[in-house]
């Protein structure tokens, strides 16, 4: 999944077989986690929504000083939609 976010992050006409290229895998492969490339972006946004949503609900901005519960949510927010990239 982390391939075909970042193929179609890039370019938006990315197929499935330049994705599975990319990735390393047969395309029959992706096609059993995703029966169309619609459904793939919709399974890569649903991951990508459930990633950024885990920041949100861990920055405790009513507990944590505001200066730090912001640094955290950057934090996490960068790693979760820079796949790959620390911070």
């Amino acid at each position: 999944m982390t391939t075909g976010s970042l193929m179609l992050a890039a370019d938006q006409a990315a197929s499935i077989t330049a994705i599975a290229t990319e990735a390393g895998v047969d395309r029959r492969t992706v096609y059993r986690r995703s029966a169309s490339r619609e459904e793939l972006l919709a399974v890569i946004h649903e991951a990508r929504l459930a990633a950024t949503e885990r920041p949100t609900k861990e920055t405790r901005l009513r507990e944590a000083p505001v200066t730090v519960a912001l640094h955290h949510c950057a934090e996490c927010l960068i790693e979760a939609t820079a796949p790959g990239r620390s911070t």
